[in-house]
């Protein structure tokens, strides 16, 4: 993939996959500083996407870029997945299309290229696109329609006055009218005590070229951006478009090491998917993980998804073949299904309203089992928990994204009764009951699985369902249990049985103990 290449809309969900591959070493490993700061982009996707009341806090330290200058000097810079931040900003034209987009990247490698002092922190305020810059279609096209982007960017050096890094707080906001940041702006009273004023009060563009402008002393904003964002707020005369602000604002002051936690869990189990799909492209065969996912769906395929997903099927041999056809359908269903449990277990409200409160309420459980169950090693054994809420999501087809990675653009079959929202929750206990699947006869094609060569009753994707899709529930490899065993084989699989059932009750202590401790407090301050 060159480096100059655009980027079509299509394969920018495998872009770190590609990075995945770029960096693969000879001894199957990576090195710890590009996982590191690969782990941050996905960090960053899942808040953007899922999170909408996520501050994002990033650091890019500052080091040798392995270049000299003409006299022979090492040259540092602000570094992050071993390029410099102004090359990622100039990265940005390979994401878009549009001249009026591209003049908005030419401002982002400005404000990277601006040198600031340790003294002072820089804001940066990236309106949507207003009607002046482009039509709203090509706006949504680039994803850059809906949100406005806030980030307050801060120098930090030792007690020598040697840099050490920079840290960039950033945030996405909705409902602020280009006007009010305009009028912020001109406003001597604001947080930079001095009128800017823009080129054209119509251009989101204008606003963002102000950037050079909005310098303030560090520590003037008490709580960063959460307190430029409340200043912006107050110049918003619509009253509804102010709530919405106010509220986001008190959404904001939410524990961000909470929303964190919570974020980083769901995008190291993005980037493991986004690995295993690294290794089978690199190798063209899917891994048993990519395996297990493609099966662990079922009929929440659609039937083109189905159609690709069975051309990959390899005759006399188990398993799928890979391709960038088949990485680009699973890693979008995988971000959908990501992107969708992140919202929940935050109380996202435009995904919550997606679904009736008794799922919701199963749901976020689910997310909060799978996560206790992750940080403390319990990967394999948790599939069993989470396969089955993953297809309660994909029947919901929900709508989610935000920020530089835009709405999901994978969809699933949903739900066959009836195609409305309303339906669907009624459905959405029963419907991915595996009794309702389609089924037909056919030979299983897990290879060595103890019915073949007879014709049994075969799952969408082929796998029977008398004894390897239930193995595959399991968190389970059927190509790698016995195949002594003939029609209706059940493995027992206590361990993951017993580890599922340990960590819900863990889970659930947890949480009783969190809620009897936020009860105390409750008490103590009404007796205080």
């Amino acid at each position: 993939m060159s480096e100059q290449a655009p980027i079509p809309l299509t394969e920018r969900s495998l872009i770190d996959v590609h990075n995945l591959i770029t960096h693969y070493q000879e001894n199957g490993e990576y090195q710890q500083w590009f996982i590191d700061d690969l782990l941050e982009n996905y960090v960053t996707a899942v808040k953007e996407a899922g999170i909408p009341n996520a501050i994002h806090t990033a650091e890019h330290p500052y080091r040798w870029t392995g270049e000299h200058d003409d006299q022979g000097r090492p040259i540092n810079a602000f570094m992050w997945l071993g390029r410099t931040v102004i090359q990622h900003a100039e990265s940005g034209r390979r994401f878009h299309s549009h001249q009026s987009a591209l003049e908005r990247v030419d401002v982002e490698i400005d404000e990277a290229q601006y040198e600031q002092s340790v003294d002072v922190a820089k804001v940066f305020i990236s309106p949507r696109m207003s009607e002046s810059d482009a039509p709203y279609n090509v706006a949504k096209e680039e994803n850059l329609a809906d949100e406005d982007a806030v980030r307050i960017t801060t120098v930090i050096s030792d007690r020598e006055g040697n840099v050490l890094k920079r840290r960039m707080q950033a945030a996405l906001v909705r409902d602020i009218p280009l006007q009010a940041w305009v009028a912020f702006l001109a406003d001597p009273n604001n947080p930079f005590k001095k009128s800017i004023k823009v080129e054209n009060p119509n251009s989101a563009l204008s606003v963002m070229k102000a950037h050079r402008q909005l310098e303030i002393p560090n520590g003037t904003l008490k709580e960063g951006l959460v307190s430029l964002i409340e200043a912006a707020s107050a110049y918003i005369d619509d009253p509804i478009s102010r709530l919405s602000v106010e509220q986001q604002v008190e959404r904001f002051r939410e524990s961000q090491i909470d929303i964190d936690t919570k974020a980083r869990n769901v995008a190291k189990r993005w980037l493991a998917f986004d690995k295993e799909l690294a290794n089978s492209w690199r190798t063209g065969q899917a891994t048993y993980a990519i395996e297990r996912f493609i099966h662990s769906l079922g009929d929440k395929w659609t039937d083109e998804d189905l159609a690709i997903i069975r051309s990959h099927q390899q005759p006399g041999k188990p398993g799928f073949h890979m391709t960038p056809q088949l990485a680009l359908l699973l890693a979008e269903a995988k971000q959908n299904i990501l992107w969708t449990r992140a919202a929940l277990i935050t109380d996202n409200e435009s995904v919550l309203q997606q679904f009736d409160a008794q799922s919701v309420a199963k749901l976020k459980r689910n997310e909060e089992e799978v996560q206790f169950a992750y940080d403390r090693g319990y990967e394999y054994q948790i599939q069993t928990i989470e396969n089955r809420a993953d297809r309660k999501i994909a029947q919901q087809n929900v709508k989610v994204g935000g920020g530089c990675s835009g709405s999901n653009r994978h969809k699933f079959r949903g739900n066959d009764e009836d195609s409305g929202t309303e339906g669907a929750n009624q459905e959405l206990s029963n419907s991915n009951r595996q009794e309702k699947w389609k089924t037909k006869k056919g030979t299983c094609v897990v290879r060595n699985c103890p019915t073949r060569p007879n014709r049994v009753r075969v799952g969408p994707c082929g796998v029977c369902m008398e004894r390897c899709q239930k193995i595959y529930d399991e968190g389970k490899d059927p190509s790698r249990t016995s195949g002594r065993q003939t029609s209706g084989y059940k493995e027992k699989i206590p361990r993951t049985r017993e580890v599922a059932q340990h960590i819900k009750s863990e889970a659930l202590t947890k949480r009783r103990l969190r809620e009897v401790a936020i009860g105390s407090a409750a008490v103590k301050s009404t007796h205080a």
